[in-house]
């Protein structure tokens, strides 16, 4: 209880915290209750300030001050509320999320923004091809700017090989090369250069091929060559083991086929095969055009095939005449 004196002396006990002594008409001295306020309730994305978090009591015509929340900025408004009648008047403050914008342009990076740019969004750092990221890859967008710092350096190969019985005749100025660099080889008078001149170093920091190597004439060989579709080794080709420099391998059309046009050789030349021309077609393409007799005997598919014109005027006839030839020598006519 606190207590309320009058100009007489009088004491009285009133159950407020709060109160004033005024005179009423009657020159009558009195005493009035005076409301507190109870302590400020925040949401959202404002807070008390500091001063208002170590008030304890909010009496009737105090203030309380507001702040915005880390991260965000002050949009409009007041910050202050007012206690009246134990009740805090309404607060004006509105705060808007801090905008980071876009981290500063660095060389080689740039950033992927799924959630934008305001407090609280992250961006991902991504480097150019032939660049690695340093750092880290994601950056956040916090209430003083974007955390971290990441770069892109670019990408460095080995030093490069080496190799017997040739040099190395251009390379980029770097002991290390760069991404994109190229290193140029060449072989010794006397000794030719198997595989690919040249080496470039790429982004995953090796190289897009082995060095190449460089061999006397003597020890060049090509492998053993591939056949596919409708063209076949011949016999002599088939038997051979080795395949040097400047040795060639022979090839025929498969069994039905017949040569349509093309060199059925191929040469090795610098450890690798040159291109086979020798392409083959079916015989059976032309079957509307079927056999007549004459003079011609044909081999097809271990039996004969007599004759090769077109006999489409004379069917009938050599029918009859094949019939006879079939069953008394086996000579099979296509049609």
């Amino acid at each position: 209880m606190n207590s309320c004196h009058s100009e007489w002396k009088s004491v009285y006990l009133f159950p407020c915290p709060y109160f004033e002594l005024y005179k009423n008409h009657t020159n009558v001295a009195l005493c009035s209750c005076m409301t507190e306020c109870p302590k400020p309730q925040v949401e959202g994305n404002v807070v008390l300030t500091t001063d208002a978090l170590l008030m304890n009591d909010f009496p009737e015509g105090g203030e309380a001050t507001f702040e915005c929340a880390n991260g965000y900025l002050k949009e409009q408004g007041s910050e202050r509320i007012t206690c009246t009648s134990g009740k805090w008047s309404t607060l004006k403050l509105t705060c808007k999320k801090k905008d980071c914008g876009a981290p500063r342009k660095m060389p080689h990076l740039t950033y992927e923004f799924k959630e934008g740019t305001l407090f609280g969004a992250s961006a991902r750092a991504i480097c150019d091809k032939g660049y690695q990221l340093m750092g880290p890859s994601y950056r956040q967008c916090y209430a003083i700017g974007w955390s971290g710092r990441p770069r892109c350096k670019v990408v460095t190969c080995d030093k490069p090989p080496e190799i017997m019985h040739g040099t190395i005749i251009e390379k980029p100025g770097e002991e290390l090369p760069e991404y994109g660099g190229v290193i140029q080889y060449s072989c010794n008078e006397g000794y030719t250069l198997i595989g690919n001149k040249s080496i470039e170093c790429i982004e995953d920091g090796e190289y897009n091929s082995l060095p190449p190597e460089c061999k006397g004439m003597d020890s060049i060989y090509c492998p053993k060559p591939q056949v596919e579709g409708n063209v076949v080794l011949t016999t002599d080709a088939l038997l051979m083991n080795d395949f040097p420099e400047g040795g060639e391998a022979t090839f025929e059309c498969a069994n039905g086929y017949l040569k349509e046009q093309g060199s059925e050789r191929i040469t090795c030349t610098s450890g690798k095969w040159s291109t086979l021309k020798l392409t083959c077609k079916s015989m059976r393409q032309n079957s509307s055009n079927f056999l007549s007799f004459s003079n011609c005997i044909h081999s097809y598919g271990g039996l004969l095939l007599l004759g090769s014109a077109n006999m489409a005027d004379r069917r009938l006839q050599n029918l009859s005449i094949a019939n006879r030839w079939h069953k008394q020598s086996r000579v099979y006519i296509h049609n």
